[in-house]
């Protein structure tokens, strides 16, 4: 019997995103609206907190989690249907450059929020 480390793989990096994602949601959830400043904040506020080298790569491996967690979820309910061959890999690379464009676009936004 053959099998398929692709799909385990695939299988194993959702469970582990998702706990990811729900540790840091409960993190920046508990820290921003609870700890820092009681939910009323500026923009002043949020500045300051994405100079420090910390919350920036908290933030980025966040975003990776959420993007990489999000579109394998869509490929895994769109691999549900059996599609063809070429239908397959066209959706492949269009949700892969989707992930690319988010992940790239919110990178951006963070170094420049970190650079005021």
């Amino acid at each position: 019997m053959h099998a398929e480390k692709g799909p385990f793989y695939s299988w194993f990096l959702q469970r582990i995103t998702a706990i990811f994602l729900a540790g840091g949601l409960v993190t920046h959830f508990c820290v921003l609206h609870y700890l820092v400043s009681k939910g009323s904040q500026d923009i002043g506020d949020i500045i300051s907190r994405l100079t420090s080298t910390n919350w920036i790569v908290f933030y980025l491996c966040f975003l990776a989690a959420l993007v990489y967690h999000g579109l394998n979820g869509v490929w895994a309910i769109f691999i549900d249907f059996n599609p063809g061959k070429g239908f397959k890999k066209a959706i492949y690379v269009l949700l892969y450059s989707i992930g690319i464009f988010t992940f790239s676009a919110g990178a951006v936004v963070l170094f420049w929020a970190s650079q005021r």
